[in-house]
């Protein structure tokens, strides 16, 4: 049997999703289609196999008339879906020819992440799989290395050359709060301990039984079935390390743009709430330390103003002839409870001139 790089099993079950889309009601892109049916068309080898319906219609249209014709009203989905899975398996069978599947998501998110080097190793490790079990296993490991790399790198941090797999597998983690330490929950700890110890015996496996180094005549050598899942393992933490990191980036651009979103100064409960640039951010800060002050203190501010320069300093106004000493201790309570933190503040207005807070952080101490 010729053996077929098994990214092409990929586009097989991408097929049949979007044709198994376009028979249950849902949309199917015609470009799509018509490049993943020529690319079994075009192969000898493979386009018996493919599904005569799919051979003998060009379009979405075509698509869609052949499984009306399979069978309409009650139950016409499941029938359909059915159908195609039942029409696309000695394609399958074909191209995974060793019976370890691969999930089309990795090469989708390995190619979204569009790292030099990254989909290369992914791919080379998938064609290696049957012809060279020992070089796929190599690749494996190399592929979760280039991973760990480049989110380490995006983060600005660099991997030191003399760094195994799972010491960069444990940077990379910690960086994305993936590390068991970092949880408390007992079913998250021992799914991350999981994935940890994955890493840690892919890099055991492919120091004993891959092609890095030399075993003599009594070494083990690895069958496709080990191969199929170093390499599935592999592509399965790549996955999830690269879609953890997409998710921490996104959530990392909302939080700066929201951090630079202008506000005009407000009052409230009728204090003025302004900075030196007026970003939303300080605004909700400072309304969360209003919120802190007892009616009794927030009634004898006038302002509290926060230096968006020095970042978290900030300036309380009070009003005249409404000082108390009490203000000093009860405002940096409620800015420690609200913020967490200062970087000094400073009182203006009625009451001894120049008293002011040096900066505090709690975790300081």
């Amino acid at each position: 049997m010729t053996s077929t790089p098994n990214y092409k099993l990929d586009n097989a079950i991408k097929l049949r999703a979007i044709i198994t889309a376009r028979g249950t009601g849902g949309e199917m892109s015609d470009f799509e289609f018509r490049l993943l049916r020529s690319e079994f068309l075009d192969d000898p080898s493979i386009k018996p196999y493919l599904p005569r319906f799919v051979r003998d219609n060009v379009d979405g249209d075509g698509i869609g008339a052949y499984l009306k014709d399979v069978h309409t009203g009650g139950g016409a989905y499941a029938i359909r879906r059915q159908h195609i899975a039942q029409a696309f398996q000695p394609l399958l069978d074909r191209l995974s020819e060793f019976g370890a599947p691969v999930d089309s998501g990795i090469s989708a998110t390995l190619t979204r992440y569009n790292a030099e080097g990254v989909s290369t190793v992914w791919q080379k490790a998938l064609e290696r799989r049957t012809i060279d079990p020992e070089g796929a296993i190599t690749a494996a490991r190399t592929l979760l290395e280039e991973v760990c790399k480049h989110v380490l790198e995006d983060a600005g941090q660099e991997a030191q050359d003399k760094w195994d797999l799972p010491k960069l597998y444990r940077e990379a983690s910690s960086l994305m709060s993936l590390s068991p330490s970092q949880h408390t929950e007992d079913a998250l700890k021992r799914i991350l301990g999981g994935c940890q110890s994955v890493v840690e015996n892919l890099g055991g496996l492919r120091n004993k039984i891959s092609d890095a180094h030399g075993g003599g005549r009594k070494r083990v050598r690895p069958s496709g079935r080990h191969a199929a899942l170093a390499v599935n393992l592999a592509g399965s933490m790549a996955m999830f390390l690269i879609e953890t990191w997409d998710v921490q980036q996104a959530k990392q651009a909302v939080k700066d743009a929201k951090q630079k979103e202008p506000q005009d100064p407000i009052s409230y409960k009728g204090v003025l709430l302004s900075s030196r640039k007026n970003y939303s951010t300080e605004i909700d800060g400072m309304r969360r330390i209003v919120d802190e002050l007892s009616p009794e203190i927030s009634r004898r501010i006038e302002e509290i103003w926060c230096d968006s320069k020095a970042g978290r300093t900030y300036t309380v106004c009070i009003r005249d002839g409404l000082w108390v000493p009490e203000i000093e201790l009860e405002v940096n309570s409620a800015i420690l409870a609200a913020c967490g933190g200062h970087n000094g503040i400073y009182f203006e207005g009625d009451g001894p001139a120049g008293t002011d807070w040096d900066p505090f952080w709690p975790e300081e101490d």
